[in-house]
């Protein structure tokens, strides 16, 4: 009686810290998507110092970032990621036209990072 009991609690441990780190990553790319509309819209409105300083805060949110998604992701693609964000604020500094289209890929790939870790059936099985 003992085995089941220790196979239930373990498997209802495993499914809360999975939905707990579900959140923490859900909540955070929410963050890196509204840093992003910031850079974009900075950009497009021709004010550099705004469009800097959002991407200084873009910066600082993909580090926090990087730290929750490496514990449940492939670090490929967030290397991906990390690549793009460094090169905004270049883009940002010299009012380059690839800072929007590096913005929407990065808040693609974060994007398909979260999908990623959402869970589906053919996985659970």
């Amino acid at each position: 009686m003992d085995r089941p009991l220790i196979c239930l609690i373990v498997m209802l441990s495993m499914l809360l810290l999975s939905g707990a780190a579900l959140r923490m990553l859900d909540s955070s790319t929410d963050r890196i998507d509204a840093a992003v509309g910031r850079v974009i819209e900075a950009a497009a409105s021709g004010d550099r110092e705004a469009c800097e300083e959002a991407a200084e805060r873009l910066e600082e949110l993909w580090r926090e970032h990087y730290k929750k998604a490496s514990m449940v992701s492939h670090t490929g693609i967030l290397n991906d990621i990390s690549y793009s964000v460094a090169k905004v604020r270049d883009y940002a500094r010299s009012g380059s036209d690839e800072l929007i289209p590096e913005c929407k890929a990065i808040a693609r790939l974060a994007g398909i990072v979260r999908e990623n870790q959402l869970p589906k059936l053919h996985t659970l099985l």
